[in-house]
């Protein structure tokens, strides 16, 4: 119902690094949903092409939890309710830090009292505090020395920065004109299995040497 790569929920001095979260489609909080989570870190990792039914197509960060972005790209998240992205909606005494980010190119709709863009929103009256400093947040221009332009990602699908990019320094690939990757937790999981078959494989031939 709610996360549909990670949901967190009463947990507390979380890290998440180098990740990527994607392809996921759930009613809220289409990449990552929490909820009573205190000293959430989220650093180098992609968020993209994750649908919500409802609200938060990349993330929602709700209910009394405490939240660090760094260098994180979010981007082709969709929402069918209220909004897409981050699903920054910082409930019921939330607060949530966003540092040389990009979130661009999310799709979703305000609504109730929201405030910002379908890439960033929050709702003023429930949250304690946010701070978005040195990212590309599309149609918003609050926050410290951020930007609202493109980034100029080498596809759609590839969320790399051309060697013209404005957001130079942010998103989950931050330095414009290269290439890298990121594992996805899938291509994790496979490379945990390969490592453990590789094991098991050892152990065989040991075993037949002792006997």
């Amino acid at each position: 119902y709610d996360g549909g790569g990670v949901f967190l929920d009463y947990a507390n001095n979380i890290i998440l690094d180098s990740c990527r979260l994607t392809g996921n489609s759930i009613v809220n909080g289409g990449g990552l949903y929490t909820y009573n989570t205190t000293n959430l870190t989220v650093s180098n990792c992609l968020i993209d092409s994750n649908h919500a039914q409802n609200i938060g197509g990349g993330v929602i960060i709700g209910s009394d939890s405490a939240a660090t972005f760094t260098n994180v790209t979010i981007s082709n998240n969709t929402a069918g309710g209220l909004n897409g992205g981050i699903g920054g909606f910082v409930f019921y005494g939330s607060s949530l830090s966003i540092n040389n980010s990009i979130l661009w190119g999310n799709s979703g709709s305000l609504c109730c009292g929201n405030v910002g863009s379908t890439n960033f929103a929050f709702s003023p009256g429930a949250s304690t505090g946010y701070n978005v400093s040195y990212s590309d947040v599309g149609g918003w221009s609050g926050g410290t020395n951020n930007i609202d332009a493109d980034p100029k990602f080498v596809s759609t699908s590839d969320y790399h920065l051309q060697a013209t990019s404005p957001a130079n320094g942010m998103g989950a690939y931050p330095t414009a004109g290269t290439s890298g990757s990121l594992k996805s937790t899938h291509s994790l999981l496979a490379n945990t299995l390969e490592s453990l078959q590789s094991l098991a494989l050892t152990l065989q031939k040991l075993q037949k040497l002792v006997r």
